[in-house]
């Protein structure tokens, strides 16, 4: 009888953790309804990126808050930082991705995992992938080191919504994305 309550509180555990990990990421267009600054952290007292007018548009990353904040993009500067949720409304849901761009090259020459990021636009482009947070100038390449493991990210830039989704990293391989910007006319 212990034994299958015990099984049970293991499986329900495992359950919430993964159900938990699906929602840390549910990204939503949103505007602001009054003057609000973007911060640096979810706190006070932190620096003030930017003060943002009333109806500037907001990626953000989900509804959780932190502090009475919630972490967000302006999406006209691609500045990432926090905003006083009561400062915010949603304007529309923004679906995950289902093609990443992420192409797998190989193996690493280490255990890292490794990404090689190439920005073709001409805008300074900006990478999220799990707690790594990249930025890169117009035209260029590089290879940085990330997590291993189903990870979420974001790619974004100056005047375009962002992008993101979840990929699987493994451990001791190397990964290509490129970053380009698509117009499309509605």
């Amino acid at each position: 009888m212990k034994k299958s309550i015990l099984l049970f509180g293991f499986f329900l555990f495992l359950s919430l953790n993964i159900n938990a990990q699906e929602n840390e990421l549910a990204p939503f267009l949103a505007k602001t309804i009054s003057g609000a600054n973007l911060r640096v952290e979810p706190d006070e007292n932190s620096e003030k990126k930017e003060t943002l007018k009333v109806n500037s548009d907001l990626y953000v990353f989900s509804a959780e808050e932190t502090n009475g904040y919630i972490k967000c993009i302006d999406i006209k500067t691609n500045k990432l930082g926090w905003v006083k949720s009561f400062a915010i409304k949603k304007i529309k849901d923004i679906p995950l991705s289902s093609s990443s761009g992420f192409q797998e090259s190989g193996t690493s020459s280490s255990y890292d995992t490794e990404v090689e990021i190439t920005n073709k636009s001409s805008s300074t482009i900006s990478l999220i992938v799990g707690n790594n947070y990249f930025s890169l100038e117009p035209h260029s390449t590089t290879t940085e080191i990330t997590e291993n493991g189903v990870l979420y990210y974001t790619a974004s830039a100056p005047g375009v919504i962002p992008s993101s989704g979840k990929y699987k990293f493994e451990q001791g391989h190397k990964y290509n994305w490129t970053f380009t910007i698509v117009t499309r006319r509605r």
